[in-house]
C-alpha cells in the first residue's frame, strides 16, 4: 500500500520577516535601558571614588596638618612637578606604589628624563571614572610617555594663577582656611584627560602654564595661555558638556555622565552638580571669597 506523505512545516518569507522586526523592537527598547543602568552604576562608582579621595584627604590633614600640595614647582629640589594624588598615595591604600614614586624621584629628580618602566605608567583605579574606557591603560601621550591618567582634578579656584581655592602650586591648605565652610567649597572635580593624553596624568605634570593649569589643577574661570600651542588662545568655557575632540575642552570641568559631573567637597561629601550650575562653580571654588552660595538641588 502506498505510503501517505508527511506535510513539511516551515516558516513563510512574511513570518520571518514579523518575527526579525519584532526583535528589532525589543531591542530597541533595551538597549537605552542597559545604557541608561551602565551610565547609572558608572557614575556611582565614579561618586565612590571620589568618596576615597576625599577621606585620604582628611587622613592625610590629620597626620601632616594640611591638604597636599597641589604641585610641587618645577625647579624644586625635591619632587618637582609632583601631583597631589602622588602624595595621597598612602592614604588610599597604595603604600607600594608611593615608595616606587620615592625611589624613581630619588634616581632621578626629572620625572621626564626617567625610563618608561615608570611608576606614572600605573592605572590606579581610584583615580579613574569606569565611564572613560580609555582609562583602563596606560597611554602614550604625543609618542613622548607612557602615562596613566585620571579623571579627577585639583580645584584650585577661578584661576590656577590666583591660587585662591584649595590646590595650586606649593600649596599647603588647612580645613580651617575654608573660611566659606567646608561643605560650600569643592576641591576635586571631573575632567576626562585630553584627546593625546597630555595633559591629565595622576603623577606629576607641567601644565599649560608650568603652574600644573589643566594637568593636575584647574580653575572654573581658567582658558588658555601658557606653553603648550594647543591650548593658546582658548577662552574660558566655563562648566558645560566637553569634546574629547578639542585640546580647549581640557582646561574647563566637565564629565562623561549626562547633565554635569561629580565635585567632592572639603567636608569629604560627593555631589553630582548639572551644568545649570555654572553660574555658582565659581563661588564653591574659592575657599575664603564670602560668598553665600546656596547648593542646587
Amino acid at each position: 500500500m502506498p505510503t501517505r506523505r508527511q506535510p513539511r512545516f516551515g516558516y513563510s518569507l512574511v513570518e520571518v520577516i514579523v518575527v526579525v522586526a519584532i526583535l528589532a523592537l525589543l531591542l530597541g527598547l533595551t538597549l537605552p535601558a542597559v545604557q541608561k543602568v551602565r551610565g547609572t552604576s558608572a557614575r556611582a562608582v565614579c561618586a565612590n571614588h571620589l568618596r576615597q579621595q576625599g577621606i585620604a584627604l582628611a587622613n592625610h590633614h590629620a597626620a601632616l596638618g594640611s591638604l597636599p600640595n597641589g604641585k610641587t614647582p618645577h625647579r624644586s629640589t625635591s619632587h618637582p612637578d609632583m601631583a597631589w594624588l602622588t602624595r595621597l598615595l598612602p592614604y588610599i591604600e597604595q603604600d607600594a606604589l608611593w615608595r616606587q614614586a620615592e625611589a624613581a624621584y630619588r634616581a632621578q629628580p626629572n620625572w621626564y628624563d626617567q625610563p618608561s618602566v615608570h611608576p606614572m605608567a600605573t592605572v590606579v583605579r581610584a583615580y579613574t571614572c569606569p565611564a572613560d574606557d580609555r582609562l583602563r591603560q596606560a597611554n602614550m601621550a604625543r609618542k613622548k610617555f607612557l602615562v596613566a591618567s585620571t579623571s579627577y582634578i585639583g580645584v584650585s579656584g577661578t584661576t590656577t594663577r590666583r591660587k585662591n581655592g584649595t590646590f595650586f602650586s606649593n600649596s599647603a591648605v588647612k580645613f580651617t582656611d575654608m573660611t566659606d565652610g567646608t561643605s560650600n567649597t569643592i576641591v576635586i572635580g571631573e575632567r576626562p584627560p585630553s584627546v593625546d593624553f597630555w595633559f591629565g596624568w595622576w603623577y606629576a605634570g607641567y601644565g599649560a602654564d608650568g603652574g600644573g593649569k589643566g594637568d593636575m589643577l584647574l580653575g572654573t574661570n581658567d582658558g588658555g595661555g601658557g606653553f603648550d600651542q594647543y591650548v593658546l588662545g582658548c577662552e574660558p568655557v566655563g562648566f558645560v558638556p566637553g569634546d574629547f575632540t578639542k585640546h580647549c575642552h581640557s582646561l574647563h570641568f566637565w564629565s562623561l555622565h549626562p547633565g554635569g559631573a561629580n565635585f567632592a567637597f572639603g567636608d569629604g561629601s560627593v555631589r553630582f552638580l548639572k551644568y545649570t550650575a555654572a553660574n555658582i562653580l565659581p563661588a564653591l571654588a574659592t575657599r575664603a571669597g564670602g560668598e553665600s552660595t546656596p547648593l542646587p538641588d
